[in-house]
Parts: structure tokens; C-alpha cells; sequence
């Protein structure tokens, strides 16, 4: 994990995790679409890089983001987070992460994304209401 840290920048990126050749190197399948894998890597952030800035998830096929609900209390200096091209469909996972305070959430690529014909649709993002094109864009 250690080799996907970027410590100027204190970004994480943890996008197709599961195709990491230093880790199937090591005979390591490490897929964070289990929800267990994915609580024991946030397990491991909060340990060592709490001042973390930047976390991308991207391409994982993570369903659930109940994991990074233990982010809210610790990793407070997290302000974006890539959850483009995975399996989100519900907007209900969105409220995993509602305690943080992020200035970036993309999650284009995600079913959630094809569930809103009408775009005048708000969500609320944080403390924040935005349609459904704002977030898009944000995404």
C-alpha cells in the first residue's frame, strides 16, 4: 500500500486494487468489492495516513461505501474521493459519507449516475443541495 501513497501530495490511489501486480506478485488477490477487504484497507489508511487528501477508489467494483463511514471521525483532511467506475446504485450509500467534508466526489461511471432522468432531481451533498447536472459535473 505503502508504493500507492503519494506522501507530498497525501493521496491514496487505490483504483483497480484488485490488478496490483506487487500484490498478485506476493499471491495477493486483494479485492476491495468484499466488504471486509475494503474495512480492513480503510482500517489501515486511518492507522497510518489520516492526514490523508485524496483517496481514489476508482474501478473496484465496490457496491457499498459503509466502510468509509469510519473516515468522518479521523481523517478529517480528506476532500476528495474517486469512486468513478464502480457498482453504486443506490443514493443511500452516498449517506456513508455524508460526514465528511469533501469539495470532490466523482462517481461517474456508476449505475447510480443512469438512475436520474430528470436532472432537476436535487441531492444533497454534505451541508449543500445540488442538481443532479451540478454533481455530474463535480463528478
Amino acid at each position: 500500500m505503502s508504493q500507492r501513497y503519494d506522501a507530498n501530495n497525501k493521496v491514496m490511489d487505490l483504483s483497480r486494487l484488485r490488478e496490483d501486480s506487487n500484490l498478485q506478485s506476493l499471491g495477493l488477490y486483494v479485492s476491495l468489492s468484499r466488504p471486509n477487504m475494503l474495512n480492513t484497507v480503510i482500517t489501515i489508511i486511518i492507522e497510518n495516513t489520516a492526514d490523508i487528501v485524496g483517496l481514489n477508489l476508482k474501478d473496484n467494483k465496490l457496491s457499498s461505501l459503509e466502510p468509509l463511514v469510519k473516515l468522518a471521525n479521523v481523517c478529517e483532511a480528506l476532500k476528495a474521493i474517486d469512486l468513478s467506475q464502480n457498482q453504486i446504485r443506490n443514493t443511500s450509500e452516498l449517506d456513508f459519507i455524508k460526514g465528511l467534508e469533501l469539495i470532490e466526489l466523482a462517481l461517474e461511471g456508476n449505475p447510480i449516475c443512469e438512475t436520474f432522468e430528470d436532472q432537476a432531481v436535487y441531492i444533497r451533498l454534505g451541508y449543500e443541495w445540488h442538481t443532479i447536472d451540478t454533481l455530474l459535473a463535480i463528478f
